[in-house]
């Protein structure tokens, strides 16, 4: 269906950076300043898919991120009735999640095709099916 997915991290003047910052400032950083972006991501014709940015002030940046190793924890047979773990598991282990000293760098667009077989979450469930 031809869907794009961005995010966007906004920055602007509201109600809640009011709370925050001098009055003038809250008022001159108009969320008008982001629609046009915003609205740009939205279009069919959007440059790009699966990315993240930040804007504000007439100002856009993407945003870069990595995903950690990660910790997997034995499934068993994905086809059997519940979870063999549970929360604690992870809590015991949870320095594995974030250990980002053989993390990849996701990439810079994210597509449809490709292998499943590469997506972490999949990874498992595939290897014993």
């Amino acid at each position: 269906r031809n869907i794009i997915c961005n995010a966007v991290a906004p920055g602007a003047g509201t109600a809640m950076t009011a709370t925050i910052m001098p009055a003038d400032l809250v008022q001159a950083w108009k969320p008008d300043f982001v629609a046009p972006f915003v609205v740009m991501l939205c279009h069919e014709d959007a440059p790009c898919s699966g990315r993240i940015f930040e804007c504000g002030g007439g100002w856009a940046g993407e945003v870069k991120f990595k995903r950690a190793r990660g910790l997997y924890l034995d499934i068993g047979d994905p086809r059997a009735p519940g979870c063999p773990f549970g929360p604690e598991d992870f809590l015991r282990r949870f320095e594995e999640v974030g250990d980002f000293s053989a993390g990849d760098e996701f990439p810079d667009d994210v597509k449809a095709e490709g292998s499943l077989e590469s997506n972490p979450q999949l990874k498992q469930v595939i290897s014993k099916l």
